[in-house]
């Protein structure tokens, strides 16, 4: 097939989920369109769930990872309309580019086994886990260390987790020349803790639900889930009171309920405080980069067709009206 005949894909961001296919859906797309207009993109948390088997039977080990994330998915837009029973008829498509940018990475779908090499993934997982765990460990035996009196003889540092902890006593001036010997000329342990907590929000179960339409070995999703920041500055933020309370009065369930669960230990190293809050209050917000909206950077609109004229009245004040397309009309716009 020539190159001009393979059909053009984009990568496509679905809402509203929680409201397809219902009474409410346009409506409620129609103010979501509105919240990503005057605050941006958000990233919901949610918790991906890890454990590494033992061969022996004995129970595995498990940990839990927040994730924050916003999700696009690789699609032609002939395959718009399937994929938006599942994730809602309104969508926001963006170039390849585009997401570059922004800092969108692909998801690695990790395939689940009870036992044997199918539990491969799951136990490469759990490791990194185990490697953003140390090297948190060794920063912040490190801070410790810098603080220490110089005539002391140990330390005592208590390691483990919370089931299987053990104290150890650490001489101050050995540990920190050893500490500075093993981290020479390599990427600070504290830096390293966060950058493989990042690259843990990219990491998804591949059975994590049970639906023909999320068949995650097939899914072509990207996702931007890491904050980060340009010229010292972070370019993601925590939403603000008027945010949240236009959140809550959408869908107060899903966004008002208690997160992370209160029986749930939480494996993150960068969040110090997992006490109880609202889901709403784990979300960031993603407004835009390099002084641009981000619905400056969407190459079109799509929305169902009776709600193309309301949508272009949201978006005019952002000069995005001629780029809202009807669903009937999405092949003819490519």
């Amino acid at each position: 097939m020539a190159d001009s005949q393979i059909p053009k894909r984009y990568f496509y961001h679905s809402f509203p989920r929680r409201m397809r296919a219902s009474a409410n859906e346009l409506v409620n797309g129609l103010a979501i369109l509105e919240l990503i207009r005057d605050f941006g993109l958000l990233l919901t948390p949610e918790i991906a769930r890890w454990e590494y088997p033992h061969a022996d039977g004995t129970s595995p080990r498990s940990a839990a990872m927040i994730q924050r994330r916003v999700s696009f998915t690789e699609l032609s837009p002939s395959e718009l309309a399937p994929h938006s029973e599942e994730f809602g008829h309104f969508a926001l498509e963006f170039e390849i580019n585009t997401l570059k940018l922004l800092g969108a990475m692909p998801v690695f779908y990790v395939p689940r086994a009870d036992c044997g090499a199918g539990s491969l993934a799951d136990t490469i997982v759990m490791q990194i886990i185990d490697a953003m765990r140390l090297t948190d460990r060794i920063a912040r035996v490190a801070s410790i260390l810098e603080q220490a009196p110089a005539d002391q003889a140990t330390i005592p540092f208590t390691f483990g987790m919370t089931d299987d902890q053990k104290v150890y006593g650490l001489n101050p001036a050995q540990a920190k020349e050893m500490l500075q010997g093993v981290g020479h000329g390599l990427t600070p342990p504290k830096m390293l803790s966060d950058t493989l907590e990042g690259a843990l929000n990219f990491f998804y179960p591949a059975d994590a639900r049970n639906s023909d339409a999320l068949k995650y070995y097939r899914q072509r999703e990207w996702r931007i889930s890491v904050n980060y920041a340009i010229n010292g500055e972070e370019v993601m933020r925590l939403p603000s009171e008027a945010l949240i309370a236009r959140l809550l009065a959408l869908d107060g369930d899903f966004f008002g309920r208690v997160f992370p669960p209160s029986d749930q230990i939480i494996s993150n190293t960068s969040i110090k405080d997992i006490s109880q809050k609202r889901l709403v209050d784990w979300a960031y917000v993603l407004s835009g980069l390099d002084g641009k909206h981000i619905l400056e950077l969407v190459r079109r609109v799509i929305v169902p067709d009776d709600a193309v004229e309301e949508a272009r009245k949201i978006l005019a004040s952002i000069k995005l009206a001629s780029a809202v397309v009807g669903f009937s009309q999405i092949e003819e716009w490519t």
